[in-house]
Formats: C-alpha cells, structure tokens, sequence
C-alpha cells in the first residue's frame, strides 16, 4: 500500500487524539466518493498498523497507542451510526460487522 501525506497527516492526528479533524477527514473522505469499507481498508488499517510499529520500535509511547486505539474506535462508532446502519437504495441493508480475533492483542485484530 502507498503511505501518502494524507495518511502521514492521519497518523499525527490520531497519535495526538484529535478526533475532531480525523473525523472531519474521514467524512471527506467519504463525500469524495469512497465507501465506509475504503475508508477502513485503505486508511483505518494501515495506520492502525503504522501505530502498532512506531510502539514497537519505541516512536511512540504505550499511552500515544492507547489514545490512538480510543480515538479510531470512537471515530468508527460514529460512521458506523451515521453511515452503515442508514439503508441503502436497493433491495436489502448493508451491515459491517467488526470482531475480535481471540489472539491478537489489539481490539481490532491483526
């Protein structure tokens, strides 16, 4: 995957817990035509990736990882309300769901 500045200006953002401006990015985002699911896979999960390395090679503290994690789960809670339980056009409703794999470490899986 291609680390762009969007996603190096992202990754300082949720590193700091801003919540309002990652969130005003992802809504953005979504208007410039990307879905919930683009969205995730190509922002959300490298930079939750991203995170996980800078804490490993010491970057960043484990208190930086948490607030990431917190701030990108209240972010999610927040598109999943607004964008992925509203119906969709057609014929049947589209659902996400998000699990947690019993053996990662983080909540959201590895």
């Amino acid at each position: 995957m291609l680390w762009t500045d969007k996603h190096e200006q992202m990754l300082q953002l949720l590193i700091h817990g801003d919540y309002k401006s990652i969130m005003t990015t992802a809504i953005d985002q979504l208007k410039d035509n990307q879905n919930v699911t683009q969205l995730y896979q190509g922002y959300f999960q490298p930079l939750m990736y991203r995170v996980g390395e800078m804490w490993e090679k010491g970057q960043i503290t484990v208190a930086h990882e948490h607030l990431a994690t917190s701030t990108l789960s209240r972010i999610m809670a927040s598109l999943y309300s607004d964008y992925i339980m509203k119906p969709v056009t057609g014929d049947r409703n589209r659902i996400c769901k998000c699990q947690r794999i019993p053996s990662a470490r983080s909540s959201y899986g590895s």
